[in-house]
């Protein structure tokens, strides 16, 4: 078990400066030039919970960028921290935009927490 003091700490010191990244079904990272990682901030951790305030836009695809599937978490030097399956793929073609609504990424320390 961890603490919830420490649950919270550890999720607002990883998730301080955090990116968004978004991956096809075999755990590729869309590859195209009008994609990329997008800044991602997440309210205070409460009960070794958290989730994203305000909505990531990924802007306009210029080209096809295939099924979103899942999304990935990345650190300020570009270390992936977490991958997820999406629960609803979506497929990205020219002129389609993806945007992650605001607190639709939870993290959390679920059955660790005390």
């Amino acid at each position: 078990m961890i603490s919830k003091y420490a649950a919270n700490l550890a999720l607002n010191s990883i998730l301080n400066e955090a990116y968004i990244g978004l991956f096809k079904e075999d755990s590729s990272e869309i590859n195209s030039i009008s994609y990329s990682r997008k800044r991602i901030f997440f309210k205070a951790a409460e009960n070794g919970e958290t989730s994203n305030v305000g909505s990531v836009d990924f802007g306009i695809a210029a080209e096809d960028w295939g099924i979103i599937a899942k999304i990935g978490l990345f650190d300020s030097s570009g270390k992936l921290l977490i991958m997820k399956e999406l629960d609803f793929k979506k497929e990205i073609r020219m002129t389609d935009n993806y945007i992650v609504n605001p607190t639709s990424v939870v993290i959390n320390f679920k059955n660790l927490v005390n």
